[in-house]
């Protein structure tokens, strides 16, 4: 992230944003960050601050205080606008220090352990919100995260960082493939379970209703036929994979074992 964000410099390799290297001072017009720790000045207020912000900008008055009522809106913050920092919570300052990041509308956020030291409540609504932008205009998000499993419900492209090195990259669906299918059933027509169970790997009856488990393979679009001729209700569907921790761990263990082979005398 500092490499990107040319707090440090490369001493080998090479790194591009938007096409161009990284020590262009250009390659980094339309990047925004937010750091893990949020640098505010505990006496000041949101408002003034999130103004001398704007005050960077090429942006109009008319522009900027648009755009400012729009952020502030989106983020949730009108309540404490007025307040100073030390009054509020982490998470609130965590939406001010997004809301400084957002403000130039750019093409890519970065943002360093966005989730660290926030409460759960605090965590899933930061969350709604990068997933809410990322969806509604494009923008990219480019963050580092210990919470492996928010990591494995944001993100679209994985990297794991073990020791100092990339171990692996890849879209989630390739790092983390499904192993089968789960189908809970809350009711259905008896008739049809044995024709369901034939397509199924396993079957239980259980006190909510029915769950068909089907391989990966299986031809899901038939089997959700076959619910709706035998009147299934509330059918939910669950793509079973193992979890970014497990994918996490095993590629750590790997790298632990190989370095060991490697101390081993011949």
């Amino acid at each position: 992230i500092k490499l990107l964000l040319g707090l440090i410099h490369p001493t080998s390799g090479e790194a591009t944003l938007f096409g161009r290297d990284i020590r262009d001072p250009k390659s980094r017009e339309q990047v925004a960050y937010m750091p893990e720790i949020p640098a505010l000045n505990p006496m000041d207020t949101p408002r003034s601050f999130l103004k001398v912000i704007a005050s960077f900008s090429r942006y109009s008055e008319a522009e900027t205080r648009n755009r400012l009522e729009e952020l502030v809106e989106e983020l949730g913050v009108v309540r404490f606008m007025d307040r100073r920092m030390n009054e509020l919570s982490k998470g609130q300052k965590q939406r001010i220090e997004l809301a400084q990041a957002l403000f130039a509308r750019p093409r890519l956020l970065i943002l360093d352990e966005p989730f660290s030291g926030l409460d759960p409540g605090s965590r899933q609504e930061i969350i709604d919100l990068l997933i809410r932008y990322n969806r509604d205009t494009g923008m990219t998000i480019f963050f580092s995260s210990h919470i492996l499993t928010d990591v494995e419900r944001i993100c679209d492209l994985i990297g794991i960082l073990a020791h100092g090195e990339l171990k692996a990259i890849g879209y989630r669906d390739e790092l983390l493939p499904c192993h089968a299918v789960e189908i809970h059933v809350k009711s259905l027509d008896l008739q049809g379970i044995p024709f369901l169970k034939k397509m199924a790997l396993d079957y239980h009856s259980v006190p909510e209703g029915h769950t068909f488990i089907l391989s990966p393979q299986a031809d899901q679009q038939r089997f959700e036929n076959l619910l709706h001729r035998y009147n299934a209700r509330d059918v939910k569907v669950e793509r079973k994979t193992r979890s970014l921790e497990q994918f996490f761990m095993k590629m750590v263990n790997r790298d632990n074992s190989e370095k060991d082979n490697e101390r081993v005398p011949q």
